[in-house]
Order: structure tokens, then C-alpha cells, then sequence
């Protein structure tokens, strides 16, 4: 009926009720006429729903009659507006008490009135309305009681969601009151009437209590103590009738549920403040009730809860106020524990303040409702309170000094006050313990950052308090405390900063010997640092402050600062000699910026004292291993510094010292590693005899094995290092083997010559440098540092190895027989040199001797390489600019190694093919020769590291790691010592063994 209803054109007619409320309108004035007609209608739904049955639905069989329905409120009063389909049943809608106003008439296009619009005025837009639909149908009146719900929200999932909670609900078996109140409380609201609110609170009320009831409970003890006698327990009387205690949290809130036993005298447990709920009974098997469950929402599981047991017993009424205790872990134990403890405390006389104090506390917590920690608690303080009480003390000196002068004593004013001082330790904290005379000023001490323990009072015979006995925790009693003295006098408030020393040991004696010989020291002019400093230092503790050993440690400091101060200082004279080359004098260049040298011994120590120029340059003269002491500075007439004085502590006034000269110029810095000799008294004469000599021997043919040993003794001190005597006596010796050699008598005697001794030169230590350096650095050849060496004691062209006539350049791996040399056999390196010499890499001399600790030079170890590793020829040229000094042996060999990148030249494009290679020129030469990847100098940990040229310090890491090379001895690798031939061939043998491990 309703789709043909909208289906046709219809058209809406004001009735005639509606006309005359407009008249009335108009009578009356146009406002009402103009709300009315400028009312807001809001469309709604309507839901219809069975009155006798909340859950039966009519919203399928009225919904078309009843359609099109809006709710609007004009002048305070609620309408809902609906249309009614117009049939021959007579269909209406009746609101009870309600009289519906006709509103309009709706007609088709027949202008036949299909439906009628009426008002209802109503109370609520939300609550159910009351009404009946009526109708007649061939003489059968309906008549259908009938709540009307406008715009219902309840959605079908939460009614579901209900429903399920409500089967969970009563699935549950023994329930207690709470849960069955939520279940019958959500049932209450299980209808098609309810709104979405009610349902979704009424759901929430029910999980929760569903999850209260099913909460893990905790079982637990309780215990009932008297209220006002803490100490008489109600456990035994109680304990039946209030039984079955449990614990549990829910919410945040925390629960105590206890089962009470029903009985004629009304027996109840009462919390005050706490309205307990019921949770269920219990039933005996006749189903009556024998004991209701009562939860009881409680602030904390431990704190005692006051609450009362009443009962009714025939007219009497009882009533015990009473402490409940949850679970209660006192122990009967630390409970007698406790009381014997306190009649040990209370029988000690005259307690002090704090084991009265510990007392009471204790005594506080001696009752049936402390908890285990608390009895532990203060039965610890109470026995740690009776062990302080009974610790031994100590007497103890207190003196009193001024904080702003600490020369300044007051202990004349304040030792009557502050009396009977004692010192004690106590669980590792230390105390110091101070009688205060009580007086009219107030007066007091205090420490400061330090709250004072009053311990007792002090009573004269009246029983008047004359004084009081103070505990200051202290950190220390030797170290001056901070505090201060006040009191009041007449209206003047006294402050005194002051320093209080405990057991101040300082003599008299001692503070005055200090002050004596400051006054001593002070008077000595052009006073060195080192003075000057230990009068700073003694200066320092020239106070009332301090002890008796800090004045004594400086006092010996300054004696002996004094004493060094006027010690007797020697002239000396200083030579510089090039470290690398023991020829090459720095003299000229150096001894005018380090002067004024002196040497003094003290306390059995050694110094050298020297002056140093003052520059731009940053000159420093460094010795390895010496840190200098500065001892003063040397003004000019406009008082600006123009040298500094130094003292360096040293092993020896005769033994060269190895040390270094630095400076910075324009952006350059310069190191040059220097002997510094101390009083050099070589002359030059016996330096040109031996000279001469050496000359003369070497010229002599068929060597005896003593003069071979004599020239090369002579040879090993003819350089600048040595001492008069030590030429002298190799001149002597090497002037007897010539003579020896040139005038042999009539008698040859057994051979002389035939035994070469153990020849002591000939071995260079812990295995002569078989492990070399890390980075490349800059080539060999292009530092002017090594290799500057003008001397070539190992061969020149007459005698070099490398002009042999038998050796085959063209084959130099062709193994020869091995010739025998007269100076080889007892050799460390005998079997590498016969190896080396059968591989055709070296030669021996002419006259049959190979010369193994003779230094290598440049050219020769360069020829070495070429050999042992079979280079190819060069297919260029490098001419150097001291080409003419290239021995013509090596120089095509030269040029192998050179054009294969093993060396190079220097910056002034000179080879210098007669300078003696050091051990640092050599390893670097072979790692690059094996093309080895360089590791990181950083692994370098000889005590001589920092002697390593840069430019080899990676290649000498490289060498180690590959085990190449080893040091001079554990410690040294003494990285510009010269190589000797033994050491350069081991290391080339070594290289080739390495490169063709299988060709072994």
C-alpha cells in the first residue's frame, strides 16, 4: 500500500483543525503563526515493540503504515509527527493519554485522501512511548498494546555480545552475590527496548564481574590483636569463626575475603571505614546456611587494619576493637631476640642520646603487630647503638688555627671550651668526640657540611647540665677540618672561621729549623728553577697546619735544593758528532748555540749542565731517554731571555751520549741524531798517526791474520768518538804487527797467522738484522741522512768483490766451487758467505780474505742485489751527476737496480756510490726488490723506534713481520749502524730463500 502510495501524485491539504489554530494565531498576534510555520522538523525512525513481550518486534507488519515520521519541540513541548495510511480497518495509532492533532490530509491525484499526518505531543525523545494500534477488520476488533522507540541505536552486535556474556555468566557454577546481582541486572536490560548505552554498560558490568569471579585468590593468614593492648592477641578465640582468608587485587584495588561463621550470637568482623560486600554463603549438606563470604576492600596487605568482633550473647552486647594482620612473618625468634636485646641496653648507665634513642624506637615496635623487617630493622640499630656505646675511644689533641692566617692560633681562648676530645672508628666512619662547655653566650662549634650527634650532657653536682658531648662524623684525623667557633655576648654575635687539627704531631723544633732555612735559601742570589721551586714548596707548608712530616719532607727538599745550588760545577768542553757518519763533526754549527757546558756530581747522580741560545729556530738539543731539568734563565741588559740553562742526568762523563739536535726554520724541521762527547781529549796528531799507519798496513800484500786483526782494531776507533787513549793504544798495537809483519826475524816460529782467533769484531750480535722495516717513506737515496758517509772501510776498487775476473755477470746463479778465505772459518756467517759465493752473488779480495765485518758501501750491496735477484739489463741510462766516481764493475748493475725501482739518486742527482749503507738503507732496498705490501710502522716496538729514519720505518715493520731481519739485540734495532758484508749478504740469502721458498 505504502509503494502506491509514493507511486502516486499526491498532494497535502491543511485540515481544519490546523486553520482555525491559525486563526486563533491571527487573533491572538502573528508570532506563534511565524514559529509555526518556521518550524525544524527532524526525521526520525520508529521502532514498535510488544508490549507484553519486550523482545517481539511489530517494526515488519506497522513499519508501512505508520511511515514518514519527524520530531520537532516548539515552546518547550515535544511532538512526534506521523503519517497514517487511510484503510477500510480504521488503522490508528494511540498514544495513551495522549490526544493526537490532526495536521494535515495527504490525497493522490484523484484528490482522495490516502493518509493523514497528526501530532503527538510527548515527554521523551528517547524513552519507550506507551501506545496500542487499533484497527477493525470484519467485525474483529485489534487492539495491540505497544511501546513506541524513536531513532533506537542499539546495534545487533552489542545485543549479541550480551546475550553471550549472559550464557558465559551463568555457566559459572557457585556464584557469588556480585555476579548474580550483574547477571540479573544485565538480563533486566536484555531487550529490544534497550538503548546501546544501557546495553554497553550492563555488558561491561557483567565481564567484569565475570573476570572478579573467576580472580586467582591468594590464600593467607590473619592474626586479631587487642587495640589498646598490642601485645594480647585475639587468635585463639577468633581464629574459628573468621576463617578461609584470601587476598587478591582487582582493578588496582586490593581485597581481604573472609568466610565468617552464622551463629545464634550475631558474630561479625567489622572494618572500620570499610563497608564489606557480600559474596556468597555457605550451605551445609541440609542446604542451610553455615558461614556467609564477605570481601572487604583493604588499603595494603600489610599495614595493620583497625577494625572491632561484635556479637550479641544473650542480653550482653560485645564489642573488641581489634588489629587485623595480613600474613604476619614475625618470628617468635627475632620477637625474643628483640626484648633480651633491650634489657641488655637498658641495664648500661649512663646512655648516651642516640642508645636512648635506639631504645625507644625499639621499644615502639616490641609489640604482636611489628613485621619481621621491622623487629630485624631495629634490633640491628639497637645492637649496632650498644656497640657504639662500648667502642674504645681514643684521647685525642685538638688545636684551633685562624681560617684567614694560618699562623694565627686560638687555641689559648677556646681549649677550656671545647675539652676531653676522643677519637674512634665505627663500621668503617670516623668520628671525633668534643665536650661543649654549656655557658651564657651560646657558644658553639660546628663543622662545617658536618650535623653534630649530641651524645650525652655532663651534670655538675646540682644536677645542672655544665656541658654536652658531641659526635662529628669526620673523613679524616690527620687532614685540617673546616669549622667555626660562634657565640653570642651581649648583643655581639661572634664568627670565627677556623681550622681544628686532631693530634697535631709539628714540633717547635722543626717548624723553626724550615723557617731558618727559607731565610737561607731566600738569600742566595740568581736563585735556579728548581730552588725557586722548593721555596715555593716549603713556603707552602710554613703554617700551624701542617705535620710534622710534610714540614720535614721540606725541609730535606730544600736542603738539598740549596746544596745542589751551590755544588761545585766543572767546565767542560761538548763535541758533536753526525751519528750516522762518526767523522762528520757538527762543531762548527752547534757550538755556539749550546754553551757554557758544566759538569757536576750529586747525591751519586751524574749531570751534564749546559746553556742553550734562545731563537726563532726553536733549537733544542735532546738526549734519548733524558728528560732536562731547567735550572735557570740568562737575560740581556733589556731583560729579555736569551738562553735557557739545562741540567741532563747522565751515566757517564767519558761514554759518548746519544742524543739529537732540533730546530724549525721556514716551515722546515730538522732532526739530527748527534753523540755528544763530554771533554774530548783525542788530539789531532795521534788521529793523522793512525791514520798514516792504517795506510801503511793496508799496503802491505800477503797479510798475517795478526795484522789483518790489528788493522781492523785500529780501523773500528780511527773516527771521531774516541778517546786519546784508545788511539794511542791501537796505534802502538798496529805499529807492532807492521813491524812484526815487515821485520819477522830469524825464527818464523809455528806459523804464525795460521789460527785467526775468535776474531771478537766479527760477530754483530742476537742475529745480525734478519728483519727489516713497514713504509717506504722516501727512497734511500733522496734523504741526505743515510748513506752521507764519505768513509768505505769494506773495499774500494782494488779490493771490492764485485771485480773478480772469475765471476760471470751474464750467469750470476752458476754455483762455483767455493773458495777457501783465511778470515771466514770460525765465522758467525762462514756457511752464508760460502752459499753467497758458490751462487756467484759475491767475491772474495785478492789476497784470499773476504773481509766479513768490513763495512758495504753503496755500489757494492746495490751489485749484490742485481745479482741475487737476476735483474733484468737496463734498456736506459741514468746519468748521475757523480758518474766519474762509479766504480766500471758496478756501474751496469747500477743502472739494473735503478731502473727497477730499488733505489735512486739524491736531490743533488749525485749516486754517492762510496758511502757506507746503513741497516735501514739495506732492508728497505731488499722489501722493495720483493715487492712486499708494507705494513704499518706502528708495530715497531724497539726501544730505538724513534732512531728509524721515516722514510724506512714501514719498509723495517715489513721486513720484521716477514722475518726477513731481526734487531741488534731484543731491545735495539740499531736502524743507521753501517751493514757489514756478512750482515748484507745474510739478509740478501734470506730475501731469495723467501722470494722461491721451494728452490731451497
Amino acid at each position: 500500500m505504502l509503494g502506491s502510495l509514493f507511486e502516486t501524485n499526491v498532494k497535502q491539504k491543511v485540515s481544519i483543525v490546523v486553520l482555525i489554530s491559525l486563526l486563533f494565531s491571527l487573533l491572538s498576534g502573528f508570532s506563534a503563526t511565524v514559529h509555526a510555520a518556521q518550524l525544524e522538523l527532524t526525521a526520525v525512525t520508529l521502532n514498535y515493540v510488544k508490549n507484553s513481550d519486550k523482545n517481539v518486534s511489530y517494526d515488519s507488519t506497522v513499519g508501512s503504515n505508520y511511515y514518514d515520521a519527524k520530531t520537532y519541540e516548539f515552546n518547550g513541548q515535544k511532538y512526534l509527527r506521523v503519517s497514517v495510511l487511510e484503510s477500510t480497518i480504521n488503522l490508528k495509532l494511540v498514544i495513551d493519554g495522549v490526544i493526537p492533532t490532526e495536521v494535515s490530509s495527504i490525497y493522490n491525484a484523484e484528490d482522495v485522501v490516502i493518509a493523514k499526518v497528526f501530532d503527538y505531543a510527548i515527554d521523551s525523545f528517547t524513552a519507550p512511548i506507551v501506545g496500542r494500534i487499533t484497527y477493525s477488520a470484519g467485525g474483529f476488533q485489534g487492539n495491540h498494546p505497544t511501546y513506541i522507540m524513536i531513532n533506537q541505536d542499539a546495534t545487533a552486535q552489542t545485543r549479541a555480545a550480551l546475550k553471550a556474556k549472559l550464557v558465559e555468566a551463568n555457566a559459572l557454577e557457585n556464584k557469588s552475590d556480585a555476579l548474580t546481582q550483574a547477571i540479573a541486572a544485565a538480563s533486566e536490560v536484555d531487550h529490544l527496548l534497550s538503548r546501546e548505552a544501557e546495553l554497553q554498560a550492563q555488558l561491561t558490568a557483567l565481564t567484569a564481574a565475570i573476570a572478579k569471579e573467576t580472580m586467582e585468590l591468594t590464600a593467607a593468614t590473619l592474626n586479631y590483636v587487642k587495640y589498646s593492648d598490642k601485645n594480647v592477641s585475639y587468635d585463639g578465640t577468633v581464629g574459628n569463626n573468621y576463617y578461609d582468608a584470601k587476598t587478591y587485587e582487582f582493578n588496582g584495588q586490593k581485597y581481604l575475603r573472609v568466610s565468617v561463621v552464622q551463629s545464634s550470637i550475631n558474630l561479625k568482623l567489622e572494618m572500620d571505614g570499610v563497608i564489606p560486600t557480600e559474596v556468597s554463603s555457605i550451605y551445609n549438606a541440609e542446604d542451610v546456611v553455615i558461614a556467609k563470604v564477605f570481601d572487604y576492600a583493604v588499603d595494603s596487605f600489610t599495614a595493620p587494619i583497625i577494625g572491632r568482633i561484635t556479637y550479641s550473647a544473650g542480653g550482653f552486647q560485645g564489642n573488641h576493637p581489634t588489629y587485623i594482620i595480613i600474613n604476619q612473618d614475625a618470628t617468635a625468634q627475632t620477637r625474643a631476640a628483640l626484648k633480651a636485646k633491650l634489657v641488655e641496653a637498658n641495664a648500661l648507665e649512663n646512655k648516651s642520646v642516640a642508645l636512648t634513642q635506639a631504645i625507644a624506637a625499639a621499644s615502639e615496635v616490641d609489640h604482636l603487630l611489628s613485621r619481621e623487617a621491622e623487629l630485624q630493622a631495629q634490633l640491628t640499630a639497637l645492637t649496632a647503638a650498644i656497640a657504639k656505646e662500648t667502642v674504645e675511644l681514643t684521647a685525642a689533641t685538638l688545636n684551633y688555627v685562624k681560617y684567614s692566617d694560618k699562623n694565627v692560633s686560638y687555641d689559648g681562648t677556646v681549649g677550656n671550651n671545647y675539652y676531653d676530645a676522643k677519637t674512634y672508628e665505627f663500621n668503617g666512619q670516623k668520628y671525633l668526640r668534643v665536650s661543649v662547655v654549656q655557658s651564657s653566650i651560646n657558644l658553639k662549634l660546628e663543622m662545617d657540611g658536618v650535623t653534630p650527634t649530641e651524645v650525652s650532657s655532663i651534670y655538675n653536682a646540682e644536677d645542672v647540665v655544665i656541658a654536652k658531648v658531641f659526635d662529628y662524623a669526620v673523613d679524616s684525623f690527620t687532614a685540617p677540618i673546616v669549622g667555626r667557633i660562634t657565640y653570642s655576648a651581649g648583643g655581639f654575635q661572634g664568627n670565627h672561621p677556623t681550622y681544628i687539627m686532631i693530634n697535631q704531631d709539628a714540633t717547635a723544633q722543626t717548624r723553626a729549623a724550615l723557617k731558618a732555612k727559607l731565610v737561607e735559601a731566600n738569600a742566595l742570589e740568581n736563585k735556579s728553577v728548581a730552588l725557586t721551586q722548593a721555596i715555593a714548596a716549603a713556603s707552602e707548608v710554613d703554617h700551624l697546619l701542617s705535620r710534622e712530616a710534610e714540614l720535614q719532607a721540606q725541609l730535606t727538599a730544600l736542603t738539598t735544593a740549596i746544596a745542589k745550588e751551590t755544588v761545585e760545577l766543572t767546565a767542560a768542553t761538548l763535541n758533536y758528532v753526525k751519528y750516522s757518519d762518526k767523522n762528520v763533526s757538527y762543531d762548527g754549527t752547534v757550538g755556539n748555540n749550546y754553551y757554557d757546558a758544566k759538569t757536576y756530581e750529586f747525591n751519586g747522580q751524574k749531570y751534564l749542565r749546559v746553556s742553550v741560545v734562545q731563537s726563532s729556530i726553536n733549537l733544542k738539543l735532546e738526549m734519548d731517554g733524558v728528560t732536562p731539568t731547567e735550572v735557570s734563565s740568562i737575560y740581556n741588559a733589556e731583560d729579555v731571555i736569551i738562553a735557557k740553562v739545562f741540567d741532563y742526568a747522565i751515566d757517564s762523563f767519558t761514554a759518548p751520549i746519544v742524543g739529537r739536535i732540533t730546530y724549525s726554520a721556514g716551515g722546515h724541521q730538522g732532526n739530527h741524531l748527534t753523540y755528544i762527547m763530554i771533554n774530548q781529549d783525542a788530539t789531532a796528531q795521534t788521529r793523522a798517526a793512525l791514520k798514516a799507519k792504517l795506510v801503511e798496513a793496508n799496503a802491505l800484500e800477503n797479510k798475517s791474520d795478526a795484522l789483518t786483526q790489528a788493522i781492523a782494531a785500529a780501523s773500528e776507533v780511527d773516527h771521531l768518538l774516541s778517546r786519546e787513549a784508545e788511539l794511542q793504544a791501537q796505534l802502538i798495537a798496529l805499529t807492532t804487527a807492521v813491524t812484526d809483519e815487515t821485520n819477522p826475524g830469524t825464527d818464523p816460529g809455528t806459523d804464525p797467522g795460521t789460527d785467526p782467533g775468535t776474531d771478537p769484531g766479527t760477530d754483530p750480535g742476537t742475529d745480525p738484522g734478519t728483519n727489516p722495516g713497514t713504509d717506504p717513506g722516501t727512497d734511500p737515496g733522496t734523504n741526505p741522512g743515510p748513506g752521507s758517509s764519505t768513509g768505505n772501510t769494506g773495499g774500494n776498487t782494488t779490493t771490492n768483490p764485485g771485480e773478480d775476473s772469475s765471476n760471470n755477470e751474464e750467469n750470476p746463479g752458476e754455483v762455483k766451487p767455493t773458495p777457501t778465505f783465511n778470515d771466514v772459518k770460525s765465522h758467525w756467517a762462514a756457511s752464508v758467505i760460502e752459499r753467497a759465493v758458490s751462487l756467484g752473488i759475491a767475491n772474495g779480495y785478492a789476497d784470499g780474505t773476504f773481509k766479513p765485518n768490513a763495512s758495504i758501501n753503496r755500489a757494492e750491496f746495490t751489485t749484490l742485489i742485481a745479482r741475487a735477484f737476476k735483474l733484468d739489463k737496463a734498456t736506459e741510462t741514468v746519468t748521475f751527476a757523480d758518474d766519474n766516481s762509479i766504480p766500471a764493475w758496478a756501474q751496469s748493475l747500477i743502472q739494473q737496480v735503478v731502473a727497477a725501482g730499488i733505489i735512486s739518486g739524491y736531490e743533488d742527482n749525485t749516486f754517492r756510490a762510496a758511502s757506507n749503507i746503513s741497516r735501514s738503507e739495506m732492508v728497505v732496498m731488499v722489501v722493495r726488490a720483493l715487492g712486499l705490501e708494507l705494513e704499518s710502522a706502528d708495530s715497531l716496538t724497539f726501544n730505538d723506534s724513534q732512531n728509524i729514519p721515516q722514510f724506512a720505518k714501514a719498509y723495517v715493520a715489513t721486513a720484521l713481520k716477514h722475518g726477513l731481519i731481526k734487531g741488534k739485540t731484543e731491545n735495539e734495532f740499531g736502524a743507521n749502524l753501517e751493514a757489514s758484508r756478512a750482515e748484507a749478504l745474510t739478509l740478501i740469502l734470506r730475501a731469495i730463500d723467501y722470494a722461491a721458498p721451494v728452490e731451497k
